[in-house]
């Protein structure tokens, strides 16, 4: 019988190798509560590690038109921009791309400036691959693993497809998170052929996101944990919309939101800001009261709150809830205020007018005054010494 000195010995010898425990519980992603787990950070923390340790980094966004994967690509961006200045002080510069730069990957790669850190957004991939033969995508992919590290930074390579099977080896190989913003039965089955078989809980994960999915289209709703014992409910695009990542060896749904103030939107997708007190007196001159509302039922739509809006919010968010689990009879319901049902009839001349007074505003507020030319500045220089 060993002696408790030769016990101790080996209890000390003995180094206990413990597997990482990763907290999955509830979380605050840009004023929502969300699961950890749901979180469009992790595929940003993942591609920013990477830059930080190889120079390149490449993911792909697989969707269906109109299902969210320029959106999505500014909510990463926009998370990996904001973490690598904060962490690492390191800055990037945005850009998009199109076919044609793709097709021409070597001299828009040679074309960047040097000694500087890139994200580069290639849109609509799949119509450049349809477009290029066998001989051709191999040029591509050589262009890419030689001419990538020419920059003297680091480079991330961000994909958008309409499906799966668009993938050039060139940026398919690169790539080492694959994201879905949509999927059909069709593109389960290319999603499997990835994946493998083997891996059960990757194939279980994928079901689930097809179940979200499905309800996010068909009911413009979901529901998602956000804790061991809690489901929370979302309204489809108000603000997150759901997808379905593969990180690296890891696969997960994940939740990613509209950043309408990201300053890295395409240039024919950015949308101009309106004053906001003209917002305000726009819509009271037009609806008075009313206007005044319906402007803070749209603010808690879209995940803001605060002390006019938040009583609101709370009865919102509770009969949403009981709308799943009864039904109500909307017409007595507004009856108990002794009002009478009508519908709604849309005053076009009405609405055409406030368009124009919004668009207005904001084509003026956002326009940047011009440099007055040599010719201007000397005439407005002569004015100004004529009236001393």
């Amino acid at each position: 019988m060993p002696s408790i000195e030769e016990i101790d010995r080996k209890v000390l010898a003995h180094s206990t190798h413990q597997k990482s425990v990763y907290y999955s519980g509830p979380t605050t992603y840009r004023g929502q509560t969300i699961n950890m787990r749901h979180s469009i950070r992790r595929v940003s923390k993942t591609l920013l590690k990477l830059l930080i340790k190889t120079q390149f980094a490449s993911l792909n966004i697989v969707g269906i038109p109109g299902s969210g994967k320029t959106t999505c690509a500014v909510n990463i961006v926009t998370d990996l921009v904001e973490m690598a200045e904060k962490q690492y002080n390191t800055h990037f510069t945005v850009g998009w791309a199109g076919p044609e730069e793709l097709r021409n990957l070597g001299e828009y790669l040679n074309d960047l400036p040097k000694g500087m850190n890139h994200i580069r957004i290639f849109d609509d991939v799949s119509k450049a691959l349809d477009q290029l033969s066998g001989s051709e995508q191999s040029e591509v992919f050589e262009k890419l693993t030689t001419t990538r590290h020419t920059t003297g930074g680091k480079l991330l390579f961000i994909n958008l497809y309409h499906y799966t099977y668009a993938n050039l080896k060139s940026v398919k190989s690169q790539a080492v998170v694959n994201l879905y913003t949509s999927c059909s039965l069709i593109e389960k089955g290319n999603i499997m052929a990835m994946l493998g078989n083997s891996n059960k809980m990757a194939a279980a994960r994928l079901r689930k996101f097809m179940t979200v999915y499905n309800d996010s289209v068909i009911y413009d709703k979901f529901e998602l944990n956000t804790g061991a014992n809690s489901i929370q409910e979302y309204t489809e695009g108000k603000p997150f919309r759901p997808c379905f990542v593969i990180n690296l060896t890891q696969a997960h749904l994940g939740l990613f939101m509209k950043l309408d103030e990201s300053p890295f939107w395409p240039p024919d997708k950015i949308m101009k800001t309106i004053p906001a007190k003209e917002v305000v007196r726009i819509i009271h001159s037009a609806y008075g009261e009313h206007g005044d509302s319906a402007l803070k039922v749209h603010a808690v739509l879209s995940g803001y709150c605060n002390d006019s809006n938040i009583g609101f919010a709370k009865a919102h968010k509770f009969i949403q809830k009981q709308k799943l689990l009864y039904k109500f009879n909307w017409p007595e319901i507004l009856a108990e205020w002794g009002a009478k049902p009508k519908r709604i009839q849309v005053n076009s001349k009405k609405n055409k007018e406030l368009a124009v007074a919004l668009k207005q505003t904001a084509i003026l507020s956002n326009i940047e005054p011009e440099e007055p030319t040599e010719e201007e500045s000397s005439f407005i220089t002569k004015e100004d010494s004529e009236h001393g």
